[in-house]
């Protein structure tokens, strides 16, 4: 705003240095013309006559006296006129260039209202399909689990398949292998509950990755802030198990998605922790037991 009063400014001051140079030329044009008619009336001094030669040589002596007077001054308006030219053209290329600027931030505005639509309505679906999961008996609303309540019992029946493998496993050091094998047979029994849940948390993290919008982990740390202990616990062993390290652990990774998540809930804190990135855990403090020496 101050920029625009100060280009006004200039262009009022321009507009009447212009008008005053133009009086200028002016008079001086007029005071030339008139001291040259008084020379020629002092040293030539008679009536005007009829003679064709004489009228010749007294045009000849206001041409030759006067034009290169009107001359200079023809010039000096002429460099004026270039000069005016410059400022103006210099002006435009000013606007042109704050224009540009206005167009670009008023793209930029629409771009993220655009991607802040499409992420908040992701948002709302993924809470939707929380908030319909039920477990229990199904013409019994009252005799079961709704919502977010369900992962409590959906992370407990996955330590369940995990331990079943745990048991069975020849190499108890093969801690990857051993929630492979446990995560697979949950998942395999779970995939109609909780398949879609996965698929769209991984839909949303990934349309904010693939976004050109700027400060990308602050709508992701909105995701996460969504995300319940029971919920972080299972994402950590989905991503883990050969279908969700293919796609979803890098992104797990990248933005700290586990940085709120329950040590103490997982099987086996410490040997397991390593599995992922020091990135996944973002700000997280693990306590001394489960760190590694």
């Amino acid at each position: 705003m101050t920029e625009e009063k100060t280009q006004k400014s200039e262009q009022g001051l321009l507009s009447k240095y212009i008008i005053l140079v133009l009086v200028i030329l002016f008079v001086v044009a007029l005071v030339s013309a008139t001291v040259v008619i008084y020379f020629y009336a002092t040293y030539y001094p008679g009536e005007i006559v009829a003679n064709h030669s004489k009228w010749g040589t007294m045009g000849d002596f206001f041409g030759g006296t006067l034009n290169p007077i009107f001359g200079f001054i023809g010039l000096f308006a002429l460099l004026l006129t270039i000069a005016i030219q410059n400022k103006e053209l210099a002006n435009s290329t000013k606007e042109l260039a704050t224009s540009a600027s206005a167009l670009k931030e008023q793209s930029t505005s629409l771009k993220t209202q655009n991607f802040e639509n499409t992420f908040f309505q992701m948002l709302r679906l993924h809470n939707d399909i929380v908030n319909d999961m039920f477990l229990g008996e199904p013409q019994s609303a009252d005799k079961g689990l709704n919502g977010r309540d369900c992962f409590e019992e959906y992370y407990g029946r996955y330590k369940a398949h995990y331990n079943r493998s745990n048991a069975t496993v020849n190499d108890s050091n093969d801690f990857l292998g051993i929630i492979e094998d446990g995560y697979k047979s949950f998942f395999s029994e779970q995939q109609a509950d909780i398949g879609h849940y996965f698929r769209n948390l991984y839909t949303i993290i990934k349309f904010v990755n693939n976004s050109d919008i700027e400060n990308k982990k602050q709508y992701v740390s909105m995701v996460r802030a969504q995300l319940s202990s029971y919920e972080l616990a299972l994402l950590f062993y989905n991503c883990l198990w050969s279908v969700g390290r293919k796609k979803f652990k890098d992104l797990i990774e990248k933005y700290e998605l586990l940085e709120n998540m329950s040590v103490e809930l997982l099987t086996n804190p410490k040997d397991q922790l390593p599995l992922y990135n020091k990135g996944a855990y973002g700000d997280l403090e693990i306590p001394d037991q489960y760190k590694q020496v």
